[in-house]
């Protein structure tokens, strides 16, 4: 009783099959998310499973655990993601400059200072804030990093993204999308796929779909273990509409906070 805890994109799963033992609930058919399958999203108060309710660390001020819990979590799987295809990263992107993106940028530069971050981005804005945050270089999507990449993690809802991506990969390099969906706008770009230029020499291509309790409580607890340099910005409750329209056209930077009344 009376410890700080946060609900995170995870709800429940079954428990019982293959992905549940193995702790990738992210994965089981009957996965349940907060505020889409259960209630609760924008509540003062909520019931939730034990296994959904994850601790905050003391030195986390709300209005930081909360992005944590969400795009920063997911942004922690498509980083462990790479880990597991790459081994020791030393140069890694992020296609789109998002809140997962900017959250992680923060997390690596204090965890592994010695990575090489580099953010394509199309805003002035989106770069500004990526070079603050501690990427070393910083570019529009469509041009080439210094140097090839051994990761990128794109967090576009677009297609054209992913080509340039492919092209921008080490030899054995990832890619990890991290996206929910993807629109149909540009899926032609995927006609322009050359697979020596693009997918030889053992480039990989993978996803993230949801997020785990072990990716929660993990990512969490690393972030009230260090000073987290995020811009976020906050919204009244009453300014909802305002907030889900900001996201919908990606104005501002940084992450979005909704405070919920006291």
């Amino acid at each position: 009783m009376g410890t700080r805890v946060g609900a995170g994109w995870f709800f429940k799963s079954c428990g019982q099959c293959q992905f549940c033992l193995s702790n990738r609930q992210n994965l089981c058919s009957h996965f349940e998310g907060t505020g889409r399958d259960a209630h609760g999203g924008f509540a003062t108060h909520m019931l939730i499973p034990q296994q959904a309710a994850i601790p905050i660390p003391s030195t986390l001020e709300d209005h930081i655990a909360a992005p944590c819990l969400c795009a920063g979590a997911v942004g922690y799987r498509a980083w462990l993601i790479a880990v597991e295809n790459v081994g020791t990263i030393d140069s890694i992107g992020f296609m789109g400059y998002g809140a997962s993106a900017h959250l992680l940028t923060a997390f690596l530069r204090q965890k592994f200072p010695h990575i090489h971050i580099h953010v394509f981005a199309r805003r002035e804005e989106s770069r500004r804030l990526a070079r603050d945050t501690g990427a070393g270089t910083v570019t529009p999507p469509h041009e080439a990093p210094p140097s090839p990449l051994q990761a990128i993690i794109d967090t576009t809802p677009a297609w054209e993204p992913v080509i340039h991506a492919l092209d921008f990969l080490q030899p054995g390099g990832v890619l990890v999308i991290n996206a929910i969906a993807k629109e149909s706008t540009d899926q032609n770009a995927l006609m322009h796929i050359d697979y020596r230029r693009h997918l030889w020499m053992e480039k990989k291509l993978t996803t993230v779909a949801n997020v785990t309790p072990r990716d929660l409580n993990e990512f969490l607890t690393l972030c009230g273990s260090i000073k987290l340099p995020i811009h976020v910005q906050t919204y009244a409750f009453d300014q909802l509409p305002q907030a889900i329209i900001d996201l919908r056209h990606s104005r501002g930077v940084g992450a979005k906070v909704l405070l919920t009344p006291p």
